[in-house]
C-alpha cells in the first residue's frame, strides 16, 4: 500500500514539475514577444513624434461668398483629415521637409 502512494505521489510531483517547466517556458516566450511589440511601439512614437513636429499648420481667410459647409465638405473629400474650416479661417495641415542628420 505504502508503495502505491510513493508511486502516486512520484507521479503527481513529475506532472506538476513538467506544468512549471512548461509555465515558465510559455512566460519567458510572452516576455520576449513583450519586448519586440514595445520596441515597435516605441519605433511607432518616435516616428509619430517626428511627424508631428514636422506638421505645420497654415491658415487662410475663406471666401466671402462660400460657406464653410461647403467650403469643408469640397476640400474634405480632397484631403481627409488635413483641411480644416471653422467661421472665418481655412485651416491647411501641411508637412516640411525631412532635416538630413548633419544638418
Amino acid at each position: 500500500m505504502k508503495t502505491v502512494i510513493i508511486v502516486i505521489l512520484a507521479v503527481a510531483v513529475l506532472v506538476l514539475a513538467a506544468v512549471a517547466f512548461l509555465r515558465k517556458k510559455q512566460v519567458n516566450s510572452l516576455t520576449q514577444e513583450l519586448e519586440s511589440q514595445r520596441k515597435v511601439c516605441d519605433d511607432l512614437a518616435f516616428k509619430y513624434d517626428k511627424h508631428l513636429r514636422r506638421t505645420v499648420r497654415l491658415c487662410a481667410d475663406k471666401p466671402q461668398k462660400i460657406t464653410a459647409q461647403y467650403l469643408a465638405m469640397k476640400l474634405s473629400r480632397l484631403l481627409d483629415g488635413f483641411i480644416i474650416v471653422d467661421g472665418d479661417n481655412c485651416y491647411l495641415d501641411v508637412l516640411t521637409p525631412e532635416q538630413k542628420a548633419n544638418e
